[in-house]
């Protein structure tokens, strides 16, 4: 397994019974990804704490805040990058945690925006295998699948009333999910 992902455009209420469902079956920590200033990262034990859930962050769905999901037990590694301009980052990311898959829920936008979001992984390890299936058995439980996406469904009466499900704000609506 070298790259699987799924993507889906949902809101907060869609997304709510499904890590419901699948934080009743395991337990989970998760760690925004990205370069920290510190050592020090926003971390949830739940999906449900993260502030941002089912609204997206950026503009785009490569711009919007992405999870680290781990074990709740797993110590989340992370990698020192020196800067050019002197001083440190702190990546979290899956390059140094195996065991890992990536959330980002995407989410409404202004201006009547869905962006899409995701769950993906690069890892190999039985572990990412497994949460993966679990995120991907609960998301197609609940929603609606849609070409190569999967709908839930406020997100579905969102796009009925008019609202764009799109990979960017700024992308033409002849690619918006029809």
């Amino acid at each position: 397994m070298s790259g699987h992902q799924l993507h889906f455009y949902a809101t907060r209420e869609d997304l709510e019974p499904a890590i419901r469902g699948i934080e009743s079956a395991a337990s989970f920590s998760y760690a925004l990804t990205g370069l920290h200033m510190s050592r020090v990262f926003p971390k949830y034990s739940s999906a449900l704490e993260i502030p941002s859930l089912g609204r997206a962050t950026g503009d785009s769905a490569v711009t919007c805040e992405a999870y680290l999901v781990v074990a709740k037990e797993e110590k989340i590694s992370i990698r020192e990058i020196r800067q050019n301009s002197g001083g440190m980052r702190y990546a979290v990311d899956q390059l140094v945690n195996p065991r890992s898959i990536v959330f980002q829920s995407g989410g409404v936008r202004a201006g009547g925006v869905i962006i899409h979001g995701r769950v993906a992984t690069t890892a190999r390890s039985e572990e990412a295998k497994e949460f993966f299936s679990l995120f991907r058995k609960w998301l197609k439980k609940n929603f609606q699948r849609h070409r190569a996406f999967y709908v839930g469904p406020a997100a579905m009466r969102l796009k009925e009333e008019g609202a764009r499900l799109t990979m960017a704000v700024q992308s033409p609506k002849e690619y918006d999910l029809a």
